[in-house]
């Protein structure tokens, strides 16, 4: 076979791929015999990666038939010899050996990824990442080793140069290095590394105290010094400003270095709060402020870095002109150096929205003389880049070399025009539209001949596939000429000036009201369409134009543009919507094309920039009123191809590994992912399918849908939420986001609780209580994400119910065991043997069920009950209940830790878990358990009152009492002090009719029931034990009030029942029987009935109010309050409503999104309703109202109208018909009139005459 069929044969190399693969693995896997030259190892390690080295640079590669990368199992094989070549470069024998085993292993390697690449096979991202490092290892390693030879050729003077060089040949000392020497280089990589990571924060640590110096540099003098004086208030940035202004002509590098240091000082503070102070850093840091500033309450101000220190020194340097130093300089236009430097300072002033700075620049824009031309600037740099691009655009077009398209584009300029260049309009047809083909592109992978340059200059006729082969068809890459490069930083400044929705500089970026208007907005959108290839005529080359070199500069575009339209600026939104020719197509085509072969080679550019462009899209609909702009939307976009993209993004994240999307993930700042560009296709279509059926239906989750397609839009659906919002002009709006995916961290239990205990206000609304809970939640759910990773304590966490439950089930076992066999006996209850039997079978049956459902209590709970009972059978009732005793101590303990889990106090310090109560509540179960294990058995029986906190009926019945406790109490009080009176009354008056019947215990009753103690019961009986006898219970204060206290209420019938019967005959008959009936009725009716009021009547409120609790959250909405009457016999159902477009947790979920999202990236919806929540106000909660309730009473308005019109529309055709009927009447009338005196000038005789006459007769009748 020859080399040729070698390279062209796919079944060869893999199968030698393959092989080569299990070598490497084997070198590696197996010690090295480095004395055996024909061992596996130095036969890797020479032959086989020679060999891939030489195969991957081979010319037959380059150009001849190559094997294909993209199958699945060949794929694998490229990533086994990947990680195989990863792991022996790590090999000791290789980095100890003398003949470059580790460099040529290195750059087998490195040519193995960039063949990876450029087939459009990129490595995994896990794996990319290991082989920059080892490959930067590697190179270190070599610098290393090279400079320890030179300086040994140095040192011992044998140093050897090059002929005609002036570098040293380190072959000669190649060998000389010992193991001990290659193990000091590695140390030494080691080292530096370590010394950059130890070095950049104690850099950023000195640059923010330069910047402490800059802003105040009076401190750092003498009190009474003179600079102090000249430079007290920031006079010296203010000099230092106005000395930039006066010195940019004839000195720029001056000026240049005031600019850059300026810049310098913000993003120098930018650093230092974004990086982590070390102990280190602070201590540093600290020393140099001790050093430098003289008084401590500044060292101490200057030294607290806070999170809006950027913000403070962009105001700082605004206030002393920086803002005007940059608007003037930005006017006069110097030289390029000035004016990019300026650009940059004013990006670094407005970085994050500064909106003081914002309002400064506006303010000097507007009021600054020849405001008129003040961003005239912007627009001829922008007609510059434009002409620029046209004059050099050019693509290679297969067979047929390289074309420059300037010359057409020449054509379609206006000569005068700037701003606005106008083109043919054959070149610009509308994107996807069937009348205009060649601005169509291919959608199905058509085959079709490559266009040949009299194509492109007619493209009307062009008609091109938009995947095409990166080997046939190549964009050449080049670097942006300087008129263009500049266009980065200048619309990165417009975009400042923009952020966070600033309507002022939006508005007058359009129309700044003068003769000399100029456009910004849509010279922006003209140079978009530019530099993605306008020109070509066909969007099919989109993917040429697009490459390496401008992608971040057509990204900027897109991201300028879309400030220019949120917040929301309805101007600028429909200038950009109604300009298709030069706005919709490229967008839209940037969003559902593939830009090829960028795509291939810089997967994450590509996705970045489709992302931003769908932002765009959403932008130009954010916060419509009408439909206008989503209909052209849906005019310009195929629907079915919005949705197959929406599918192939979901699907591509299936092709990387899952390490590295769970890295994603977990990550804030991870690049994006295919999944969530798709995302934002699924949102931006969410929002324009209520304007097409079409797009409605094909969103829509089913049986209908394929498997793929329908697991990608189910798993959208459940990640996308929709709010409705109030704005302040009370106008409802909708909002669709996705959810944040610390969400997904929010346990059922916690949801329940929320959903229960949410109290109303004042105004019968939840949302101020449910917002109060935001916070507490947000942590909650980090928290839930942070425990993940101890998969241990999560385990139990996810449990907490089924713990508790069965620890209050135990605690019964326990107890009625206790009740069933207490006091113990000494060996096991006797069991006959068929249920004996019966019970093994029992304990098999339900342990067969608790390990097929493990987290099924009620089989759980059986397997429970059938252990216990053969335990008591078989080892007795004792020890049973010693083992439920400490299995229920574990089971409290276990309960516990899942609580601390799902709530989070595992974190907390042991002072904040002292003032939560259910730390106390926990604490005294576990202490009651070893108390029954340590103690006695009885006090298990305190576990029982556990049920009062598990049943929310018992927890209302003991609630009754405590909640209106203080009458209860009061009440009380007072019938004590009524027996005390009645006491009194008893003692002078009745005291020898307190006689009470007593028994008396006899003196060997003690004696025989000593051993009840140990466990022995009294076997006497009957009278044994007591002398029942008679005594006065009234013989002082004490026992008088005792007797009445204790037997008068006790009595049916008060005191008279427990008193001596008295006689008709007595002195003090009526006395006695007035005391009997007083405290009867005093005391027993009125009194006690008054305490039994309060607790019935405290229950029937707490029985009402559960049952209006119940009610409301069965029958009213939880967000706006409207209850479920309001939604009959409407197009929308309250369940619907309720679950869809007020669902209480896509609204808490969209207040978490505020949180984690960066607030530059807001929306103008979020952007207000941040506002409101920083405010604390609930405006933008709807109350009382919801959009579906207005489109219905709207749907039947217009209704209404059709009607009317229908009616208006009969009404006006009656009325053409009778004007048609009188006209064609006043025709005939006039004709007989005109014939009646032509008559009359002829002669009476005349025939015409007479026989008019007759006619006459009749025109009455008419």
């Amino acid at each position: 076979m020859e080399v040729k069929e070698v390279y062209s044969s796919a079944a060869v190399i893999w199968n030698l791929f393959a092989n080569f693969a299990d070598d490497i693995e084997k070198a590696v896997d197996t010690e090295c015999d480095e004395d055996d030259p024909n061992s596996v190892h130095h036969y890797v390690a020479t032959s086989v990666v020679k060999l891939l080295s030489d195969f991957f640079r081979s010319v037959f590669l380059e150009t001849g038939s190559r094997p294909k990368i993209h199958d699945l199992e060949r794929f694998n094989i490229c990533s086994r010899i990947m990680r195989g070549l990863l792991r022996l470069v790590e090999e000791k024998w290789v980095k100890q050996n003398k003949t470059g085993y580790q460099a040529s292993i290195a750059d087998c390697m490195e040519r193995l990824r960039d063949c990876l690449k450029a087939r459009g096979t990129g490595l995994p991202i896990e794996l990319s990442g290991l082989l920059d490092r080892s490959l930067e290892r590697v190179r270190n390693a070599s610098k290393l080793e090279n400079l320890k030879n030179n300086l040994r050729r140095v040192r011992e003077g044998l140093s050897v140069h090059e002929p005609g060089t002036g570098t040293v040949s380190a072959n000669g000392l190649q060998g000389n290095l010992s193991r001990d020497d290659q193990d000091i280089l590695d140390g030494l990589t080691d080292i530096v590394s370590e010394m950059d990571t130890y070095g950049q924060p104690l850099a950023v640590a000195e640059q923010s105290l330069l910047v402490d110096v800059m802003r105040e540099p009076e401190e750092i003098s003498g009190m009474q010094s003179q600079a102090r004086a000249a430079f007290d208030n920031g006079e010296f940035i203010r000099k230092l400003v106005r000395h930039a202004k006066d010195v940019w002509v004839s000195q720029e590098a001056l000026c240049l270095k005031i600019l850059g240091t300026l810049t310098a000082m913000i993003s120098g503070v930018k650093m230092s709060v974004d990086s982590e102070y070390t102990k280190e850093n602070l201590a540093l840091r600290k020393d140099l402020l001790r050093r430098y500033f003289t008084k401590r309450s500044k060292i101490r101000s200057v030294h607290a870095r806070r999170d809006d220190a950027v913000e403070i020194i962009q105001t700082h340097l605004n206030e002393k002109g920086a803002s005007d130093l940059v608007v003037d300089l930005i006017m006069k236009k110097g030289s390029d150096a000035v004016f990019k430097a300026s650009i940059e300072l004013g990006i670094a002033l407005l970085d994050g929205g500064n909106s003081v700075v914002q309002k400064a620049i506006f303010s000097r824009l507007v009021g600054a003389e020849g405001s008129e031309n003040s961003l005239l600037v912007f627009s001829e740099i922008i007609s510059t880049a434009q002409t620029k691009l046209r004059s050099t655009l050019r693509v290679i077009m297969p067979d047929s070399g390289e074309l420059d398209v300037s010359a057409d584009v020449s054509i379609q300029r206006s000569p005068d025009a700037k701003a606005e260049p106008t083109r043919r309009p054959s070149v610009r047809p509308s994107l996807f539209s069937p009348k205009s083909a060649s601005r169509r592109p291919s959608l199905v992978g058509a085959e079709k001949s490559p266009p040949s340059p009299r194509s492109v200059r007619q493209p009307s006729d062009m008609e091109l596939p938009i995947d095409v082969d990166e080997d046939d068809w190549e964009a050449k890459e080049e670097p942006l000429p300087r008129e263009v490069a500049i266009m980065t930083v200048v619309l990165r400044f417009l975009q400042l000036l923009c952020e966070n929705h600033n309507s002022e500089m939006q508005n007058y970026l359009r129309n700044q009201g003068s003769k000399s208007n100029v456009n910004l907005i849509l010279q922006t959108l003209s140079f978009l369409d530019c530099i993605c290839g306008s020109t070509s005529g066909s969007l099919g080359l989109l993917g040429h134009y697009v490459n390496a070199t401008n992608v971040g500069l057509i990204d900027q575009t897109i991201v300028t543009l879309t400030e220019f339209c949120q917040g929301p600026c309805h101007e600028n939104q429909n200038a950009i919507a109604s300009n298709e020719a030069e706005g919709l197509d490229i967008i839209i085509a940037l969003t559902l094309l593939d830009i090829k072969p960028l795509q291939d080679k810089a997967e994450d550019l590509v996705l970045g920039l489709k992302s931003n462009a769908v932002k765009l899209l959403l932008a130009i609909i954010e916060s419509r009123q009408d439909s206008e702009n989503a209909e052209r939307l849906l005019h310009n976009m195929p629907v079915d191809t919005l949705v197959d993209k929406i599918i192939q993004h979901y699907h591509a994240n299936e092709t990387k590994s899952s390490e590295a999307i769970g890295a994603a993930e977990d990550n804030d700042r991870a690049p994006l992912t295919p999944r969530e560009v798709g995302h934002a296709m699924f949102i931006l279509a969410h929002q324009l399918a209520p304007y097409n059926p079409e797009l409605e239906e094909l969103l829509k989750p089913g049986s209908g849908q394929t498997g793929l397609r329908n697991e990608a839009l189910s798993h959208y659906y459940a990640q996308t939420e929709t709010i409705e919002i109030v704005r302040h002009d009370w106008t409802m709006e909708r909002i669709v986001f996705p959810v944040p995916p610390v969400c997904a961290y929010l346990t059922p239990e916690t949801k329940r609780r929320i959903f229960l205990e949410t109290e109303l206000d004042e105004q019968g609304s939840k949302v101020p209580d449910f917002c109060g809970h935001t916070d507490v939640l947000f942590k909650e759910m980090k928290w839930q994400k942070l425990l993940r990773e101890t998969k241990f304590v999560y385990w139990i966490s996810q449990r907490m119910t089924l713990w508790q439950s069965l620890s209050s089930d135990v605690a019964w076992l326990l107890n009625i065991i206790v009740a069933l066999y207490y006091p113990f006996p000494d060996s096991a209850p006797a069991l006959s043997l068929l249920f004996s039997n019966f019970l093994w079978l029992a304990l098999l049956i339900t342990a067969i069920f608790t390990v097929m459902r493990p987290g099924n209590r009620k089989f759980l709970l059986g397997f429970l009950v059938c252990s216990l009972t053969r335990s008591v059978y078989l080892v007795g009732p004792e020890t049973t209940v010693r083992l439920l005793g400490w299995l229920n101590l574990g089971l409290n303990i276990i309960s516990s830790v899942s609580y601390a889990g799902n709530m989070g106090t595992m974190k907390n310090s042991l002072r904040d878990m002292l003032r939560t109560p259910r730390f106390f509540y926990d604490l005294s179960l576990v202490l009651t358990c070893l108390a029954g294990l340590f103690v006695h058995e009885f006090f298990y029986g305190f576990l029982l009152f556990d049920i009062v906190y598990r049943e929310e009926t018992l927890y209302n019945v003991i609630k009754s009492v405590t909640k209106n406790g203080r009458s209860i109490l009061l009440t009380a009080v007072l019938a004590v002090i009524l027996v005390y009176m009645f006491s009194m009354a008893g003692y002078v008056l009745f005291a020898d009719d307190f006689v009470l019947e007593v028994g008396h215990k006899k003196n060997n009753t003690l004696a025989t029931c000593e051993a009840t103690a140990l466990g022995v019961p009294c076997e006497a009986t009957g009278n044994d034990f007591y002398d029942e006898d008679e005594e006065l219970a009234c013989t002082s204060m004490l026992t008088c009030m005792v007797t009445t206290l204790v037997y008068g209420l006790r009595s049916g019938g008060g005191i008279g029942d427990v008193l001596r019967k008295p006689s008709f005959n007595d002195e003090y008959f009526f006395a006695r029987v007035l005391y009997d009936l007083l405290f009867f009725f005093i005391v027993i009716i009125i009194t006690l009935n008054l305490i039994f009021g309060v607790i019935i009547d405290t229950f029937a409120d707490l029985r009402t109010e559960k049952q209006h609790k119940d009610d409301v959250l069965r029958n009213t909405c939880f967000i706006c309050g409207l209850e479920r009457s309001a939604f009959d016999n409407k197009a929308t159902s309250f369940d619907y409503h309720y679950m869809r477009e007020h669902n209480l947790w896509s609204y808490l979920y969209f207040m978490i999104m505020l949180q984690v999202k960066d607030p530059t990236e807001f929306t103008g919806p979020e952007s207000y309703v941040a506002e409101q929540i920083k405010n604390e106000k609930l405006d933008w909660f709807p109350r009382l109202r919801a959009m579906s309730l207005s489109n219905t009473e709207t749907l039947s308005d217009k209704v209404e109208m059709r009607a009317i019109q229908k009616e208006l529309l009969a009404t006006q055709t009656l009325v053409g018909k009778l004007s048609e009927q009188l006209a064609e009447l006043q025709r005939q009338m006039s004709e007989h009139k005109n014939r009646r005196d032509r008559l009359k000038l002829m002669p009476g005789n005349h025939m015409f005459r007479t026989t008019a006459s007759d006619d006459a007769v009749d025109f009455p009748l008419l």
